[in-house]
């Protein structure tokens, strides 16, 4: 997935996270009674920022993967390099003989 989309995804779920927390502020302040309204929200605002944590954490592993991912390609690269150069000098040394 590219980071860009990423992005956008955490940006839309922060959003949706703060459209719930004004929306059940102001209906905390104009309707204090509504514990039918209140309870659910408070509920899958708990969800929300639950899912964004993840989220997040998911985020970061998945930038740990990549580095490392890279790190191992660029030693495969290596060694495929100190391999060629080895097979070099053995066939060097074969036709030495």
């Amino acid at each position: 997935m590219e980071e860009i989309n990423i992005l956008l995804a955490q940006s839309k779920l922060n959003l949706a996270i703060y459209s719930l927390e004004l929306s059940l502020s102001d209906i905390q302040k104009k309707h204090p009674t509504r514990l039918d309204l209140i309870e659910p929200m408070k509920t899958h605002l708990n969800g929300l920022n639950d899912a964004l944590n993840v989220f997040r954490h998911l985020e970061k592993e998945v930038r740990t993967l990549k580095s490392l991912n890279f790190n191992y390609h660029l030693e495969n690269m290596d060694l495929k390099y100190q391999n060629e150069q080895l097979r070099k000098t053995h066939k060097n040394l074969i036709n030495g003989l």
